[in-house]
């Protein structure tokens, strides 16, 4: 059977990063299910998905399940490690592995420093790295400009109508700016604290 997720689950004990990378637990994704259904359908058909934050995989296993099978996901994190070791990683090499479709390109580094040198044109991007209204904005400005006409990108904890969510969310004010602001992005579909922006064509 085909490795799965579980989703916002607490496994009691054996909730450890060090639990999961032992296989004593599935891997956790921190989004609900419904937030990966969403995914999967907004990252359907994608030949190129870029994801800053990654954690155990949860969420990247979901949109490498629907991707065009010939492109690519583009995975960042920073993974600190314990004595070389990071198994949050090791969880989520396996999950996200698991899903044979299309390629993984995993870019252990900051997401402004990866930016730097960026320069592909991206048709989903899923931001969920650091939350803080500051980080949010940098990874707005950083990456969105790549994102193709058409394209969608993708904010986790980013609306306040989800239980967990209060106005110490950097991530959701941030998110709340942009769409009152003028420009080219609209909110094309939520559910729970995710929201899909969409660039018009």
């Amino acid at each position: 059977m085909a490795l799965a997720p579980e989703h916002q689950k607490d496994f009691g004990w054996r909730s450890s990063t060090l639990a999961g990378a032992l296989r004593l637990r599935p891997p956790v994704a921190q989004i609900t299910s419904s937030e990966g259904e969403l995914t999967e359908r907004w990252a359907t058909g994608a030949k190129r998905v870029v994801q800053i934050g990654i954690a155990e995989g949860g969420s990247a296993w979901h949109a490498r399940r629907a991707m065009d099978p010939r492109g690519t996901l583009h995975l960042i994190d920073t993974y600190p490690t314990v004595l070389g070791l990071n198994l949050s990683r090791v969880t989520a090499r396996r999950l996200v592995g698991g899903v044979e479709r299309g390629r993984v390109e995993w870019l252990r580094a900051r997401s402004d420093e990866v930016a730097k040198t960026w320069d592909l044109p991206i048709d989903f991007l899923f931001i969920d790295g650091d939350h803080s209204h500051d980080a949010v904005r940098r990874d707005w400005e950083d990456w969105s400009g790549y994102v193709t006409p058409g394209g969608h990108v993708a904010f986790h904890d980013a609306l306040k109508d989800a239980p967990w969510m209060d106005d110490s969310y950097g991530s959701a004010r941030f998110v709340s700016e942009l769409l009152e602001s003028p420009g080219p992005w609209r909110l094309m579909d939520h559910v729970d604290s995710l929201a899909v922006l969409g660039r018009d064509p």
